[in-house]
């Protein structure tokens, strides 16, 4: 899906792109909130075996974006864009997790902290599409 179908299905209108070389987009809702969108098409599967006491799969968000953004009030939260869904966890909720799991790495120039998948409000985009390639369908 491109960005334009995805805010559309979301109720979300563009504002700026943040990082275009990782796809990092600003948008806002109807309520006039902010939020910080992350297209990715990565999990990290084994927090473990990076030093995160935590055993489920988690999305990635610069350490950056936590200080900078969602320490202003105007920022509602986060959606990450991954595998056709929607995943929405709010600015305040993302702090608090991260300060308790520690879950903040070092990679190259920059701190990138890890927020569960499990803890994100889910909103499947394209589950017609989805449902109709499981349903195995030969016509494509």
């Amino acid at each position: 899906m491109r960005l334009q179908e995805v805010l559309a299905a979301l109720n979300l209108q563009y504002v700026k792109t943040i990082d275009r070389s990782h796809r990092h987009y600003l948008v806002r809702n109807g309520d006039g909130n902010l939020y910080i969108v992350i297209v990715t098409n990565r999990v990290l599967r084994h927090p473990k075996a990076l030093g995160i006491n935590y055993d489920n799969e988690m999305f990635g968000i610069k350490k950056f974006y936590i200080d900078y953004y969602l320490r202003k009030g105007d920022y509602a939260g986060v959606i990450w864009l991954y595998n056709g869904d929607a995943y929405i966890a709010k600015a305040r909720e993302i702090r608090e997790t991260i300060g308790i799991l520690g879950s903040c790495i070092k990679r190259g120039f920059e701190v990138i902290c890890h927020y569960p998948v499990s803890a994100c409000k889910r909103i499947p985009l394209n589950e017609g599409l989805r449902k109709f390639m499981s349903s195995g369908s030969r016509c494509w």
